[in-house]
């Protein structure tokens, strides 16, 4: 091979933007294979020093791309190991001072895959939820229970079979795929962004040849072999050499001379196509209209090949050498800290020219004040006061107005804490509120603790306060449970929307217009469920009252579920040309508004009364639930994007329950109605 042809090996592939795994696991399990040997022969590194709090900033604050957007390798870091793990923490059991478990938190984690891979690879992040996943790869579990962590070390003898077997179903429809299917997948995507993670800075631990040729070992002093840094600190040399070879040495490409020269190039290309799933922490210098993709550092490898400003060329072997020396320095903590300094600020140069870097800072506080854990926690405490509100013999007194305020502040400082966190997404996204499922999540729990909190001003029995404390909490343990659903499929809960979804003036009213409704429609929803509760159960609530919160909130859902229906056909008419197109998220939108219309029109009309109007609300609530998530399931037409697996299995849990609730409620309507014949219950 040509000096130049060598060098040119550099020059020829860009990094790919598709799906680590599915872009070519053929491809990767070569690589991963020819890693194996490494990691093995690290599994016994010792424990290290902890990582200082100065440290995990540095590193949480570096930007990364990923998911078409710039964010802070924390919350990159987070979600990786939430998709992984199923928490944001790794228990380490019994490693904690007297045996104890010890948690590590993400960055702590992630420093550990990239510095010691051996200790981490003995770290139980991998969760299962079914082992029979690995027993169809041919991996012993004996000892483990049904859902459990492994290690990547207790997995790797299978992940031949694994990529394999995961290989196969990636052909599969994802709606048709088996639980058992899903799982295996995602198993293989976790394992794969892992060995990534350990082998990030493997162009830094191996040595390249540069003593092939006696005038190569001319330039590097006499050396046989030099690590990266050794190796770009002569690179200006090399390239020299090359071009004067081009003549009628280049002729003799099976020269010692030429052959060196390949290998030497060879070698460094194998690194720059090994990295292109790595991490891109570089930002190019070019404004990020022209050069809109960020660069793994292996890909600056190839870019000091072809960079003719001499700066430039210094800043990118500045970048790589400062890899290498945070690994070299890693077990000094004062050097490594220095070095991480020089490191951050050369990788935070570019993006804070580029305009990219301005509200990395931000999120990371974001991830790291957790408000929304904090709203559940003073939710749940909000329900607990309210519990012993209901269960007072006397409702009146000194004890009952304290605990009454109480729940007041609790529901005050969640709803606070929500509405925080809601403003706080779209000042760093800078869009609207609602722009995703999960934030739906968010603004429709902060709208319906609201909208009770004000109806209870209204009407002071200590009924929507409950509903709110309620609503609240389920709210909170849905966006959880919605997070981990974004951490697999979109890698992050505040991703890069579609063109159609991204700063529309219409679409901003629309959704946030009709999730109002969806809220309110789901409030009257719970006061339907109170109502006949309370019959069943003879509770001293007055239902008469109930059916008044019921009614005001039915009615504040259908104002908002018809205005921002027709937002929406406005929104339509702007993006796609049609106001309406019969899809299957518009038929759910209409059909809130004509089961509300329909309600009201009964109610009106004398056809049903509170019992009537309770049952309905609950069938209201259905109807929501189903515009909300459940047309999303059919993957077909316009607003297929919003499809989600593992939602079907909570819907039909969820209707489940309310039809008991129903039937229950129609049992009692019967049996008031045998105990006074010709009488009608309401």
């Amino acid at each position: 091979m040509k000096p130049i042809q060598a060098i040119e090996i550099c020059n020829t592939k860009r990094r790919s933007t598709m799906t680590k795994l599915m872009k070519s696991l053929a491809v990767a399990l070569a690589l991963l294979l020819s890693f194996q040997s490494q990691v093995q022969a690290q599994v016994g590194a010792p424990a290290r020093e902890p990582w200082s709090d100065e440290v995990l900033h540095l590193a949480a604050t570096l930007p990364i791309q990923d998911g078409g957007r710039v964010k802070p390798l924390s919350t990159y870091v987070g979600f990786t190991l939430l998709k992984m793990n199923g928490k944001r923490t790794v228990v380490l059991k019994g490693a904690g001072e007297d045996g104890e478990d010890f948690k590590l938190d993400p960055m702590s984690w992630f420093l550990d895959c990239l510095f010691y891979p051996g200790l981490a690879s003995n770290y139980t992040c991998f969760v299962v939820q079914d082992t029979e996943v690995l027993k169809r790869v041919g991996l012993s579990v004996s000892g483990k229970r049904k859902r459990d962590t492994f290690s990547y070390n207790e997995i790797q003898s299978a992940r031949v079979a694994l990529f394999e077997r995961a290989h196969q179903i990636s052909s599969i429809d994802p709606k048709d795929m088996t639980p058992i299917e899903r799982q295996t997948l995602a198993l293989a995507h976790n394992l794969r962004d892992f060995e990534d993670l350990i082998h990030f800075l493997d162009f830094t631990r191996r040595e390249y040849p540069v003593g092939g040729s006696e005038s190569l070992r001319e330039i590097w002093g006499g050396k046989e072999r030099a690590l990266l840094g050794g190796v770009l600190s002569e690179f200006d040399a090399f390239l020299a050499h090359a071009k004067e070879m081009q003549g009628a040495a280049m002729q003799n490409v099976q020269s010692p001379e030429v052959q060196a020269m390949s290998q030497l190039m060879a070698e460094l290309g194998a690194h720059v196509e090994a990295g292109q799933s790595s991490l891109a922490l570089v930002a190019p210098k070019l404004s990020k209209e022209l050069a809109p993709e960020w660069m793994t550092p292996t890909d600056l490898i190839r870019e000091i090949i072809v960079i003719e400003d001499a700066q430039d060329r210094r800043d990118a072997i500045g970048v790589l050498t400062g890899f290498e020396k945070l690994r070299l320095n890693v077990d000094d903590r004062a050097t490594f800290k220095k070095e991480l300094e020089a490191l951050h600020a050369a990788l935070i140069a570019s993006p804070t020219e580029r305009g990219e870097y301005g509200k990395i800072e931000s999120e990371v506080a974001f991830y790291k004040n957790d408000l929304f854990t904090y709203a559940l926690i003073l939710f749940l405490l909000a329900f607990l006061q309210q519990c012993a509100l209901w269960i007072m013999p006397n409702a009146a007194g000194k004890g009952a107005m304290w605990l009454t305020r109480s729940v007041w502040l609790f529901l005050s400082l969640g709803a606070g804490y929500v509405v925080t966190g809601i403003v706080w997404r779209c000042i760093l996204r800078s869009r609207p509120p609602v722009s995703t499922l999960y934030e739906t999540i968010l603004f429709i729990t902060a709208v319906a603790v609201i909208v009770c909190m004000v109806i209870e001003l209204i009407n002071r029995q200590r009924i929507a306060l409950g509903a709110a404390s309620i609503l609240g909490a389920l709210g909170m343990f849905l966006q959880y449970k919605y997070e981990l659903k974004e951490a697999a499929s979109a890698g992050d809960t505040m991703p890069s929307l579609v063109a159609v979804l991204d700063t529309n003036y219409y679409l901003a009213i629309h959704v946030t217009s009709i999730t109002m409704g969806y809220a309110a429609g789901l409030v009257a929803s719970f006061f339907g469920h109170a109502w006949i509760l309370t019959k069943v159960v003879g509770s001293s609530w007055n239902t008469r009252e109930i059916s008044r919160m019921l009614y005001g909130a039915l009615c504040f859902s259908l104002i908002f579920s018809i205005f921002g229906t027709i937002m929406g056909g406005v929104w339509a008419n702007d993006s796609w040309g049609r106001f309406w197109g019969w899809d299957p998220k518009e038929n759910g939108a209409l059909m809130i508004c004509l089961w509300q219309l329909l309600m009201l029109h009964m109610r009106m009309g004398g056809y049903i009364k509170n019992f009537g109007l309770a049952i309905m609300s609950i069938l209201g609530g259905m109807v929501v639930a189903f515009s909300w998530f459940g047309v999303n399931l059919l993957g077909i037409g316009l607003h297929s994007y919003g499809f989600t697996n593992g939602v079907f299995k909570t819907l039909v849990i969820f209707y489940g329950i309310e039809i008991c609730m129903i039937l229950i409620g129609c049992g009692w309507w019967l049996s008031q109605r045998n105990k006074t014949p010709g009488a009608q219950p309401s």
